[in-house]
């Protein structure tokens, strides 16, 4: 009997603390606090001295997903700056590359710009740290001296670089993915829209109630999940 009791006061707190830990992740979502956890995974000082001979893009969720497409815009963007780099896709398949997620990222890339005959394609590595062993070992230069610009989502970045520096790159900087807002005001009145009047609080005035929360929420998700799979990197000594 005492022991039931210990074990449902456990779980009751358990319960309390999740619940608070939930409050404040919440209130936080108010705050920069989330944008501030995600952005600084994307940050690194190191800065290639010269032009990259790779251009390693890692990719993702494939086409179409949002991490797919702005990770392509991204790369194709580098590519055409750096128009004598190699561009190396890391996206892994086992059917026919027609009908791939990497062939569809290697034709976005092409829609984009880039030569074909620039693009290698790196089809094996299912995680960041067999991809980053795999291209490696199929670069035509030492990855020690050869200049690499790794391209991928700005959550992902750290572990990205980590893994790559790791498996014996040693001139490896990042461009990271970012999504760009639209530039145009989104405030608006509401009664120039007219419709049902209804007693809900009014959030045409406030980005923050409307898209700014939400978007915080997210970039919590992501933080937490990255920070997490750091951890695991970093325990695995993969990183």
């Amino acid at each position: 009997m005492h022991r039931l009791v210990r074990l449902l006061r456990g779980i009751r707190a358990l319960l309390a603390l999740a619940g608070l830990l939930a409050l404040l992740a919440l209130g936080a979502c108010f705050t920069a606090i989330p944008w501030r956890l995600y952005s600084r995974l994307a940050e690194d000082p190191y800065r290639l001295s010269g032009e990259p001979d790779y251009i390693v893009l890692l990719g993702g969720g494939g086409v179409p997903s949002e991490s797919g497409l702005t990770r392509a815009f991204t790369a194709a963007q580098n590519a055409r700056r750096f128009d004598d780099a190699t561009v190396v896709l890391a996206l892994p398949y086992d059917t026919e590359i027609g009908n791939s997620a990497a062939g569809k990222m290697r034709d976005e890339l092409i829609l984009r710009g880039v030569e074909p005959d620039r693009i290698l394609i790196e089809p094996k590595g299912r995680n960041t740290r067999e991809q980053a062993l795999n291209v490696a070992e199929m670069l035509d230069a030492d990855p020690a001296e050869a200049g690499v610009l790794l391209v991928t989502s700005p959550e992902h970045m750290r572990r990205a670089l980590g893994s790559f520096r790791k498996a014996g790159f040693g001139h490896v900087a990042g461009s990271a993915s970012f999504s760009e807002a639209i530039e145009m005001n989104l405030l608006y009145d509401p009664e120039e829209l007219g419709g049902r009047r209804v007693p809900l609080p009014d959030g045409a005035g406030s980005l923050m109630v409307r898209y700014e929360f939400w978007n915080n929420l997210g970039f919590l998700g992501s933080a937490a999940r990255e920070w997490t799979a750091l951890a695991y990197y970093w325990l695995k000594g993969w990183i």
